[in-house]
């Protein structure tokens, strides 16, 4: 594995809502949210009511997701969420297939499992954290839907929208490992030279970084790495900051640390 290589990335956005949402759910950013805290469900309740609402069980994308989450519990009752052990897995999974971007745990809660505490809720006593139980519980829950008014697109970095002139970096090895030439799915033009097939630093070190200018302020809601397609070259975390007032701002978790991004667990995994 060589470190240099930071494979970026497809990033995608969500426009912010033009309209609300439907009575009685309430809209953050680009999804509606409707919590039940007066009547109490099994967790295969609680999907079954989230369904028939056109919803699912809440999947927890990032810190801001969750403290509002948080708040719509009112600190009075422990809410399902979209998340459970999946046994022949063996790891954590929201409802929707999705692995974990983000993660919340109160303390233990991830790594110490008992019996079959296989459903994950939002803890009053742990402030919002997530801990795990018995699926058979009676618990109140949150549902989520996307706006229909919302609309999630690519910003470009795979297409080319974004021009090479915005794709700049801290290093780059040579001529044939350029930052442009860290897109999703990249394929080389045939005035490059054989081998221009990713980017890739000068130097084999922690800190080097790849940068985007996306033109304008945009909501970033996914980010995909990819292994160099023609060596087994590839990144196994990474970290994600941001600028837009002239000061970047690392991403952090729920409990103010720095977050880590899982990136390959392969060259194409």
């Amino acid at each position: 594995m060589d470190l240099r290589m930071l494979i970026f990335v497809l990033v995608t956005l969500a426009v912010t809502p033009t309209e609300g949402c439907e009575a009685h759910w309430e809209k953050f950013k680009e999804s509606c949210y409707f919590a039940y805290q007066y009547q109490m469900y099994t967790y295969d309740e609680a999907k079954t009511v989230c369904a028939g609402k056109g919803g699912a069980l809440l999947t927890i994308n990032d810190v801001d997701e969750n403290l509002y989450a948080r708040g719509l519990t009112r600190d009075a009752v422990d809410m399902w969420i979209g998340l459970t052990y999946r046994l022949n897995e063996d790891e954590w999974r929201w409802d929707n297939g999705l692995q974990l971007s983000y993660e919340c745990w109160a303390r233990r809660e991830r790594t110490v499992r008992h019996g079959t505490e296989d459903c994950v809720i939002l803890s009053v006593a742990n402030h919002g954290q997530w801990k795990a139980v018995d699926c058979s519980k009676h618990l109140g829950f949150i549902c989520e839907k996307t706006n229909e008014h919302c609309n999630v697109v690519a910003v470009g970095v795979e297409s080319g929208a974004i021009p090479d002139s915005q794709m700049t970096a801290s290093s780059n090895f040579n001529a044939k490992h350029m930052s442009f030439q860290g897109r999703l799915n990249y394929q080389r033009p045939d005035d490059l030279p054989a081998g221009s097939s990713a980017w890739s630093s000068k130097s084999l070190d922690v800190g080097q970084w790849l940068q985007i200018d996306l033109g304008y302020a945009r909501k970033i809601v996914r980010v995909a790495t990819q292994g160099r397609a023609d060596v087994y070259q590839w990144v196994k975390t990474f970290k994600l900051s941001y600028d837009d007032d002239g000061t970047w701002t690392d991403i952090i978790d729920c409990n103010d640390f720095l977050r880590f991004f899982g990136g390959m667990l392969t060259k194409t995994q």
